[in-house]
């Protein structure tokens, strides 16, 4: 077979993902610098070092009195210990004061701890009248005070690059005071609907037309895996407008991904527009799956194209199951397996075997385990998308899945949690 053919020639799951492993490799993606604000999602490109300290003085950690442990190591109830106060300082305080032997300063939670001190007697076990303050319990030496770099050292390797940035991460890069970072570019990918029966949302719908649901469930999926979504619109079914839209995907994205119009058998304008190009690779073409048979993998000279299935829930399981890791390994992601979780099924269904199956099920939690139940795809698009929080894979050699019998469930997305 030429490497320009591997038309209906199915392969399984396992071999598309090799395939693709093989021979989807660019370079990684340029760098940029953005705003710390702009960073969400993003996936750092520089070690983040510590240009200070951590705290950068040494401060106080509970409302109380800065004194020497000296003065105070004889403290107690019956027998307290008399200190002149010489002044207080608040958190935020720039004030600089300093303690000798039988001085104390009032200090607040935060605040710059007091040159000489080297203990905090925290306020309840404290009396203050006519400028001093009474001492009824002793401290030990350090305590209540954190000391300047504690947390933090200046030069310390806070963060690697590579990482990907969520709230925690850009909370603690600010708190060192960097409101700039270097971030991998979002790769550009153009999405492409297909199909004279579609229109957009916000629009009238007319007689035999549906609403595109893909430009939505599919680009927020690419968004996840890191992507910046050029929405070309939808294709209608003619070679031509095919053969448009992919062109102008070339010329301003980095991969194109279609959904619908792939097929097996009969019409198959995707096929027959991504030939139509002179430097055309096929990588696949048909896989052993049901749903997403007529899945489409093809290079048109150094651009990836992806034609997926145009049914909504298959077009998410063919993704997400072929496409997103090896995608996101490019974007410098991390896997996608942390949207996976294990389950049991409520209760028993049958299977179709002899064909690799991917079932859009729904999850709910129980008294001790998680349960998934088994969506019949027979519903309406809308359905079973609204319905569904993930699907299961079930093997080719699978006549039934057992009432109890564990799967591993591949969610939608990360924000999906099973319901109570």
């Amino acid at each position: 077979m030429s490497d320009k053919i591997r038309f209906k020639t199915l392969v399984s799951i396992e071999e598309a993902i090799k395939i693709l492993e093989e021979n989807y490799n660019p370079p990684p993606p340029d760098i940029e610098e953005v705003n710390l604000t702009e960073a969400y999602g993003r996936i750092l490109a520089e070690d983040i070092v510590s240009p200070i300290d951590i705290p950068p003085f040494t401060r106080a950690t509970r409302d109380g009195y800065a004194v020497k442990y000296e003065d105070i190591s004889m403290a107690m109830e019956d027998n307290p210990v008399k200190l002149k106060v010489i002044g207080s300082i608040e958190a935020g305080s720039r004030r600089i004061l300093s303690i000798s032997h039988g001085e104390a300063v009032k200090v607040a939670t935060g605040a710059p701890l007091p040159a000489g001190a080297n203990t905090i007697v925290m306020m309840e076990y404290t009396q203050e009248r006519d400028g001093y303050v009474y001492i009824y319990k002793r401290a030990s030496p350090g305590e209540w005070i954190q000391h300047a770099g504690s947390d933090v050292r200046r030069g310390e390797v806070i963060y690697y690059k590579g990482i990907l940035l969520g709230p925690r991460e850009l909370g603690v890069i600010g708190g060192l005071g960097i409101d700039k970072v270097r971030v991998y570019r979002k790769r550009k990918v153009a999405y492409i609907s297909t199909g004279d029966e579609l229109t957009r949302p916000g629009r009238g719908i007319g007689f035999g037309e549906i609403y595109d649901i893909n430009i939505y469930s599919l680009t927020a999926s690419l968004v996840e895996d890191g992507f910046q979504v050029i929405d070309l619109g939808i294709a209608r079914d003619n070679v031509d407008d095919f053969i448009n839209k992919i062109t102008i995907g070339i010329k301003y994205a980095d991969l194109i991904v279609l959904s619908g119009s792939t097929s097996v058998g009969g019409k198959d304008i995707l096929f027959e527009a991504v030939t139509s190009f002179e430097d055309y690779r096929i990588l696949f073409h048909g896989v052993k799956t049901k749903p997403g048979k007529p899945t489409l993998a093809s290079f048109i000279g150094d651009k990836l194209l992806i034609g997926l299935p145009g049914f909504p829930v298959s077009a998410l399981m063919i993704y997400i199951r072929i496409f997103s890791n090896v995608l996101r390994r490019a974007n410098m992601y991390p896997p996608r397996s942390s949207a996976d979780i294990k389950a049991v099924s409520g209760y028993f269904f049958r299977s179709e075997p002899g064909v690799r199956q991917l079932y859009p099920v729904y999850l709910k939690r129980s008294a001790h385990k998680i349960l998934f139940y088994p969506i019949k795809t027979e519903s309406g698009a809308l359905a079973t998308l609204s319905y569904s929080d993930g699907f299961i894979e079930i093997p080719e050699n699978t006549m039934y899945v057992n009432r109890g019998d564990e799967y591993t469930v591949k969610l939608f997305s990360n924000f999906i949690r099973p319901a109570d």
